[in-house]
């Protein structure tokens, strides 16, 4: 038995149901608030006090990572990663991005585009619940809800996803996947960004620009695991308010990409 606690979009916890969309994996859906990331109970399997936790049996994860190699080395049919060292190492390169920089960075873009305006409507006290327990994270956050798109750390975020696209737009130059002719982790875990920059309207102003990175997102959105661990999860309310987001966000992400 496999139990995920998780939220339906964010993206650490879409990239685990990605993995287990691919290996076929049912498991039971424990959805969160965010008053449940604070209860003792939730603290005492998951001291960080985020999504996801994954538990198999005895065992209990909580980075998205490992939880996705785990995944594939406890069932390892329909692998995820190849046989060869070297590929497996590259994959890696791609994936250990995403813990350095890429999150955060996109926590940044997502924040700016989408939470801002709610956030600074909220009273104190419900700002204050909604601040990440992360110290580095929490004044990032605060400095974004003054500056917004003025912010350092906002033109940082938009120049690290412009090196992500370059970079996996010149690897897929000559690959349909982004190590090799199969479809592997990096794929899988890359996934949710790309959806996030979509969902946010930054693929869509800079997309002409990383034609290999289009082609190879068409690809992905055509995949099962994308319907089951993506879009089953959205409702149209979601995607209404997404569409009035991105209205909103255009003008700043339009300005910080040069456009």
């Amino acid at each position: 038995m496999i139990t995920l606690y998780h939220f339906p979009r964010a993206i650490c916890a879409q990239k685990v149901r990605v993995a287990l969309a691919e290996k076929h994996l049912a498991f039971e859906s424990r959805i969160m608030t965010r008053q449940d990331l604070r209860s003792a109970g939730y603290l005492a399997i998951n001291p960080n006090g985020y999504v996801p936790t994954f538990v198999h049996g005895d065992a209990v994860l909580t980075e998205s990572r490992i939880i996705s190699e785990y995944i594939d080395e406890a069932f390892p049919d329909l692998p995820l990663m190849p046989p060869t060292p070297l590929a497996r190492a590259r994959i890696r390169g791609w994936t250990k991005q995403i813990d350095d920089s890429l999150h955060l960075n996109v926590f940044v873009l997502t924040f700016v585009a989408s939470f801002r305006t709610d956030f600074l409507s909220w009273p104190a006290d419900v700002r204050e619940l909604r601040l990440p327990l992360n110290f580095i994270k929490r004044s990032i956050t605060l400095d974004l809800a003054e500056n917004a798109g003025q912010s350092g750390y906002f033109r940082d975020a938009v120049r690290r996803f412009r090196t992500l696209l370059a970079d996996m737009n010149l690897a897929l130059g000559d690959s349909e996947w982004l190590v090799g002719g199969a479809y592997s982790l990096a794929d899988a875990d890359l996934t949710p960004y790309l959806r996030r920059l979509e969902e946010i309207g930054f693929w869509d102003l800079v997309c002409d620009e990383y034609p290999h990175v289009g082609r190879w997102f068409t690809a992905v959105r055509a995949r099962p695991s994308y319907q089951t661990a993506i879009r089953d999860w959205e409702t149209a309310e979601d995607r209404k308010r997404e569409a009035a987001e991105i209205l909103e966000a255009r003008p700043t992400l339009a300005f910080a990409l040069g456009i």
